[in-house]
């Protein structure tokens, strides 16, 4: 092989892997992932994402953005993770967390409840509502327990904005992937 050949080749080796690097390294718009908790997710890309400032378990929340100049509330989901013993499964988990969301919350009141997949794991959905102020909220509220963790997603709405935004928080749901 001449020396021309072989820098060609070499030429074309090294484009070709500044490519594959380049395309490895772009992230989805919207992506999220939290090594440590073992997850990540997409969210719609118009969504302000937030992981600082955050109460209790809560690793990372994101916001819709304004409808309008006025608009009181940001439609949005937060994703939670808990460390629990080891005898904590996902029945147990769900009774004792909407014990604690039924005493906390104003006229709250359960809507549906499903169970379904979440990445290969069984895991539940229930919505809700509830009244927060002046307001009248209705909450998507998802859980999940894997390694002794509780993951908990909570997508909300104003009653009146639920039906449009039910199918983002599906969209997101779907998007979560628990890490092995």
């Amino acid at each position: 092989m001449s020396t021309s050949s072989i820098a060609r080749s070499a030429l074309v080796s090294f484009i070709a892997l500044a490519v594959l690097a380049a395309a490895c390294g772009k992230k989805e718009p919207g992506y999220f992932r939290d090594r440590s908790k073992g997850f990540s997710v997409v969210f719609p890309n118009d969504w302000e994402v937030k992981t600082e400032g955050l109460l209790g378990a809560t690793v990372v929340q994101a916001l819709s953005p304004l409808e309008e100049k006025g608009d009181l509330f940001r439609e949005n989901v937060n994703i939670s993770v808990e460390e629990l013993s080891k005898d904590v499964g996902l029945s147990y988990y769900r009774e004792i967390t909407f014990e604690n969301i039924a005493r906390a919350l104003g006229e709250f009141r359960e809507i549906e409840r499903n169970d379904f997949t979440l990445d290969g794991r069984k895991a539940v959905m229930t919505v809700f509502t509830h009244r927060s102020g002046a307001l009248r909220l209705k909450v998507m509220l998802c859980l999940v327990v894997e390694r002794h963790r509780g993951y908990v997603l909570v997508g909300t709405a104003t009653e009146k904005s639920f039906p449009e935004y039910k199918p983002v928080f599906f969209r997101i749901l779907r998007s979560m992937k628990l890490e092995d």
